[in-house]
């Protein structure tokens, strides 16, 4: 049990007016404005190829936008991705406030990322690289500090009796919890999760999505996550659903739970 019922203010993720090309003849996303406040949960849900991929990476700074939403110049406002006041994207570059910015951003991905050969304690103490000095990142020195914080990650995911286990062994399932488990260790304010249940089974996609929820509710998280399954966006309490088709975003999604209010994107005029 937690208490959810913090305020929330702050803006954490401002898109204005974003456009991404890798094709100039097919756009995969095209004049994009949205804002996400701190504490609240995006499901940004679409098809393959709808461009919701490319968004999320956007965001956290992993994908370059275009210069502008039209090809020409029309403002400092075009064409950036703020994240906690500070640009990440402005205008077809990335900010030199990215590398400061993604320390505070958790990305979990559909392929979990985890290193096979080491276990997956170790694995989920790789959320402090950002934290640590350089040296002591490359030869992964963590301390028993640093080895107690990501058992009590794992603890909060639910696999804290896997740890000693090599990442190889554990199933999809648990792998997507102890990269959740990563972001916990980050201690990041804001959790970019991209399809992270398109390759589980219908249970271990449940949990995840539980999960991540329970970190928005109970954490105060941030957390933006893109599915293509509506099913299992119906399972989140989102303050926000929206859809996304050939890279526009359109009305929100409404629930299959019709006893709990939807509220739009607030879009950028």
């Amino acid at each position: 049990m937690c208490d959810g019922a913090a305020g929330m203010s702050e803006a954490v993720v401002e898109v204005r007016r974003v456009s991404k090309s890798f094709d100039w003849r097919r756009p995969v996303l095209r004049d994009v404005s949205f804002s996400l406040r701190r504490g609240e949960m995006v499901a940004l849900i679409g098809a393959s190829g709808s461009g919701k991929s490319t968004l999320v990476r956007a965001i956290a700074g992993l994908v370059p936008i275009d210069k502008s939403a039209t090809g020409d110049d029309l403002g400092a406002a075009t064409g950036e991705i703020v994240l906690f006041g500070e640009p990440m994207q402005r205008r077809g570059r990335i900010t030199r406030a990215a590398k400061r910015l993604r320390v505070r951003i958790g990305v979990v991905f559909q392929q979990f990322n985890l290193v096979p050969r080491l276990s997956v304690l170790t694995n989920v103490c790789l959320g402090l690289l950002g934290q640590m000095s350089f040296f002591h990142g490359s030869i992964g020195r963590f301390t028993a500090v640093d080895k107690r914080r990501a058992m009590q990650a794992l603890v909060r995911v639910g696999i804290a009796d896997q740890a000693l286990k090599r990442g190889a062994e554990l199933s999809g399932g648990q792998q997507q919890r102890a990269a959740i488990a990563r972001t916990l260790v980050q201690r990041a304010e804001l959790l970019i999760a991209d399809e992270p249940i398109a390759s589980l089974d219908p249970s271990a996609a449940r949990r995840v999505m539980d999960i991540l929820a329970d970190l928005n509710r109970c954490d105060r998280i941030t957390v933006l996550v893109s599915l293509h399954q509506v099913e299992y966006a119906a399972l989140l309490p989102a303050h926000h659903r929206a859809s996304i088709r050939r890279g526009r975003l359109r009305r929100p999604v409404k629930r299959a739970d019709a006893g709990a209010a939807d509220v739009d994107l607030r879009r950028r005029q």
